[in-house]
């Protein structure tokens, strides 16, 4: 079958990093289902929100197919998505968990609703937050929330950039803060929240990880995930 011969193309990195097509994993095996639609990716309800999850067998942040300039851009169809939705866009994020923290492993995007008191220590960075050449360098805690719903400050890196649509960003935070720092990939949390109702505002490109002194390698305690 010709779909055959298109899931076999579609894995170039190396399979322990970016998984098998034979794998059982359960969101592979409806977004492979979903492939043969020609879906470059398809959404499943969360246990809040929703899931972005790609047709291309992606395990997860480690896979360096996802750094490719030629990779699908998934972070701006998922935002997309949630301008569908309608109402206050600016309490809304994106988030993709590492590697050792994630429960399924074929890469999905957190599409759900920022949790308050990050929005309010986000809001106090507005105007001071650099470009992503300053991104490896910064240092902002912000006070999430834990599983048990208590407040929780964490360290994250933060950049400024001003649309979705021109950047990879997967490739970006390899280039800009993985290699810059000696780090690992799947140790890496990586977030998208918008500075504001505004989309002239941009937004704010948020990474942590397991390694950062004060870090974490989940979206968990900025987004509602769980």
């Amino acid at each position: 079958m010709a779909g055959d011969e298109d899931d076999k193309k579609s894995i170039q990195g190396p399979p322990d990093l970016c998984g098998r097509q034979e794998d059982p994993e359960t969101l592979w095996v409806m977004a492979r289902d979903c492939r043969r639609l020609d879906k470059d990716w398809i959404v499943s309800a969360g246990v809040r929100g929703e899931l972005l999850i790609p047709t291309l067998r992606i395990q997860g942040i480690e896979c360096p197919d996802i750094c490719l300039g030629t990779a699908y851009n998934y972070w701006d169809a998922a935002w997309r998505r949630v301008e569908s939705y309608g109402g206050h866009l600016g309490a809304n994020g994106l988030g993709v968990n590492s590697a050792h923290q994630r429960s399924h492993k074929q890469l999905h995007i957190h599409m759900t609703e920022i949790v308050d008191l990050a929005r309010k220590d986000l809001d106090t960075f507005q105007g001071k937050i650099g470009n992503p050449d300053t991104w490896a360098k910064s240092a902002y805690k912000v006070t999430g929330r834990n599983s048990s719903g208590l407040a929780e400050p964490h360290v994250y890196r933060i950049c400024h950039v001003g649309n979705l649509s021109s950047y990879n960003f997967f490739g970006l935070l390899n280039d800009k803060v993985v290699k810059v720092l000696g780090e690992k990939m799947a140790d890496q949390t990586l977030m998208v929240i918008p500075v504001s109702d505004k989309s002239a505002d941009g937004y704010y490109v948020v990474n942590s990880s397991t390694t950062l002194s004060g870090g974490i390698g989940s979206c968990e305690g900025l987004l509602r995930c769980h």
